[in-house]
Parts: C-alpha cells; sequence; structure tokens
C-alpha cells in the first residue's frame, strides 16, 4: 500500500486532534513514570528492601543479571543455507504507527 492523499471529515480531525493530545500526554506521564520507576529503584537499594506489597500495588526489585541472546544476523552470515530451515514466519496484525513531531 502506498500512501494516499486523505479528505478527512469533521469528525475524523475530530478524532486525530484528540489522539495527538493523547499522545502528548501519554509521552509526558511515561517520562515522569522512568523517573519516579528510577527513584523507586535508588530507594529500595539503599534501604535493600527487595519486595514491597499492599493491597492497591506489589513491588519487586529485581537484581541486575546477564542474559544469553542468539546472533541471528551473525548465524545468517555464517550459514546463510541452513539459517532459512530455522526461521519461523508469524503473521503481524496490521496497525497505524503515528508519531508527535
Amino acid at each position: 500500500m502506498g500512501e494516499t492523499q486523505l479528505i478527512l471529515s469533521k469528525q475524523d480531525v475530530a478524532v486525530l486532534t484528540k489522539l495527538k493530545s493523547v499522545e502528548a500526554k501519554y509521552k509526558k506521564l511515561e517520562a515522569d513514570r522512568e523517573v519516579l520507576k528510577s527513584q523507586l529503584q535508588e530507594i529500595m537499594e539503599r534501604h535493600d528492601i527487595k519486595k514491597f506489597e499492599d493491597d492497591h500495588i506489589s513491588i519487586t526489585y529485581i537484581d541486575g543479571t546477564t542474559r544469553e541472546g542468539f546472533n541471528s544476523k551473525k548465524f545468517k552470515e555464517d550459514y546463510p543455507n541452513v539459517y532459512p530451515k530455522y526461521v519461523a514466519i508469524s503473521p503481524v496484525k496490521p496497525s497505524v504507527r503515528f508519531k508527535l513531531k
């Protein structure tokens, strides 16, 4: 599908305008959330708190660790004839992507 010139009704424009406003608020809240989570992590580390729970929330501190990952790009380069045998194709639902400028 290519890009198409859209002719929008006033109702369509209202939806887009509201979505733009909500997205801006969401991004601000998300940034605030990350700052608060970082501050909470520092508090939990300072007081050696591993878990906090009440009727409304459960917070668990998870120590840093290492993880193994599979480098599929390198595998594909090193074994181009074998790689296709291990590729799994998964359907992806259509969606709308947008970002604020």
